[in-house]
């Protein structure tokens, strides 16, 4: 019956406009989907913050709490999945060694290296860290830990005081191999490498972040021995990522981490503007193909994303709007060479998959946890040319191949009036396929529904819903402001 009803109200769409896309699919793999992507940050942004607080309230790593049963079941909705801590204050977040007291100005008048201040922005204890690490190993996370990058910095072109990351690494290590299962390694810094003057005050410019990433690899390589873990880094925009992977010494930097936040908004006739998303596929192409070219051995993740910076906006980034972003972001980032994409944050700002006062999902987690659900995640993005284009249309597709080695794509219908008639051609796509119809009675609230069935999570610590599909042959109706996903049978 309700995929009786979801056929009529889709025919019914259909009305209105159903031109037909094609999405062909000539048969041959792109890049890697990562087994643990799509992963997740967690931010150090305390309750108390004069700018971020009450965006983040207490939903810092410091302070979290990491018993909650809402956000331990959403979690596992998750794994095997990656988390990454950092964020902006992790360049005053300092290593407590025998005492550590928030507060401070630096050791220089004229120059500061953090984004954050005061110096000593918080302190991670022993004790903190390894009941982090206790929680994402009983969740099935794997964690990749961010470190301070400008501890005891007095320029942008001077050597920071590496005294913290040793105790750290030491301490770290003291935990037993055990514990350190989670852990993959260490990111270094956060949007703190400029690409301006080496006098300037503020940052650090890339040959001096590679300079001192090396004594990081070094100090890494001797806690813990070579390749045990990784450095990954620098955390930052286009051209300083870019930069780096042209100073880094090979064998330094294994992961490029880089940030991106397009600021895509709505339109008089799309959910989000298709042009402004495009920005997160070329953003991922450019990087990646810059730091293949560099021939360094080094691979590039999405380190830190959302649509929106300054915490996202209410209304828009927490909202049903935003999944169109969401699922673009997922689809394109793995056709372009880039396998992990780390969404900023599972709790926390107004980009939050879950919200930090109820620990209940916004529509976005149940995009994340779909690739979860299609075996997309540890499966590759698959070729496709879509015709007429997004560009025309304001529909777009992307290709996959799941880990089973089944055909599977998400179709994003970002057009607030136009259904239409999608047929997927080429590359063994069956006659009958799954079919997963996301949409919302109102984009701008937190309603999701599942083939026409509201999706609601039931909090008290319960699983994540089952999202089951429906049967369908194809071509597919998909209605307008809709995202489908689709996998053969």
């Amino acid at each position: 019956m309700r995929t009786l009803i979801l056929i009529t109200l889709l025919a019914s769409a259909c009305h209105v406009h159903c031109a037909t896309v094609t999405a062909d699919f000539p048969g041959h793999t792109l890049g890697a989907f990562h087994p643990r992507s799509p992963g997740i940050t967690f931010d150090f942004w305390l309750h108390n913050d004069t700018k971020y607080g009450e965006k983040w309230g207490n939903a810092s790593i410091l302070t979290l709490n990491l018993h909650d049963p809402n956000l331990n079941a959403l979690m596992k909705g998750l794994a095997p999945g990656m988390i990454r801590i950092g964020g902006s204050p992790v360049d005053s977040v300092v290593y407590d060694v025998g005492g550590c007291t928030p507060g401070g100005s630096g050791p220089s008048s004229t120059y500061y290296c953090s984004q954050v201040q005061p110096y000593v922005y918080g302190c991670l204890t022993k004790e903190r860290w390894t009941d982090v690490l206790t929680w994402a190993k009983e969740l099935g996370m794997q964690i990749l830990m961010g470190i301070n990058a400008c501890y005891g910095r007095t320029g942008a072109d001077e050597p920071m005081d590496f005294s913290n990351i040793k105790a750290f690494m030491e301490a770290t290590k003291s935990l037993g191999d055990s514990l350190l299962e989670p852990l993959i390694g260490f990111e270094f810094g956060n949007e703190v490498t400029r690409t301006g003057s080496p006098t300037a005050n503020y940052g650090m410019i890339p040959s001096r972040w590679a300079k001192d990433a090396a004594v990081v690899k070094q100090i890494i390589d001797a806690t813990f021995g070579s390749g045990r873990m990784v450095l990954a880094g620098p955390a930052d925009n286009t051209g300083a990522v870019t930069m780096v992977g042209y100073y880094v010494q090979p064998g330094v930097l294994d992961i490029a981490t880089y940030h991106q936040y397009p600021e895509c908004e709505g339109t008089s006739t799309n959910a989000l503007s298709p042009s402004c998303l495009q920005q997160v596929t070329d953003t991922a192409n450019v990087i990646a193909t810059n730091i293949t070219g560099a021939k360094k051995g080094i691979i590039t993740w999405a380190g830190e994303t959302a649509d929106h910076v300054e915490g996202g906006i209410p209304g828009l980034n927490d909202v049903f709007q935003d999944v169109f972003y969401y699922a673009w972001q997922l689809g394109a980032l793995p056709a372009n060479n880039v396998p992990m994409a780390l969404r900023q944050c599972m709790v926390g700002g107004d980009y939050e998959l879950v919200d930090r006062n109820t620990f209940l999902p916004n529509p976005d987690y149940f995009i994340a946890a779909m690739f979860k659900v299609m075996n997309v995640s540890g499966g590759a993005a698959q070729a496709v040319t879509v015709s007429p284009p997004v560009s025309t249309t304001g529909l777009q597709v992307f290709g996959f191949v799941t880990t089973a080695k089944e055909n599977a794509a998400v179709i994003i219908n970002t057009g607030l009036q136009d259904a239409y008639t999608v047929s997927l051609e080429g590359a063994g796509w069956k006659p009958s396929v799954s079919a997963w119809h996301f949409t919302s009675p109102n984009i701008t609230s937190k309603a999701i529904h599942l083939n026409n069935m509201p999706l609601v999570y039931p909090g008290n610590g319960a699983p994540v819903p089952a999202m089951n599909p429906v049967t369908q042959t194809t071509p597919l109706a998909v209605a307008p402001a809709s995202v489908v996903f689709v996998k053969n049978l």
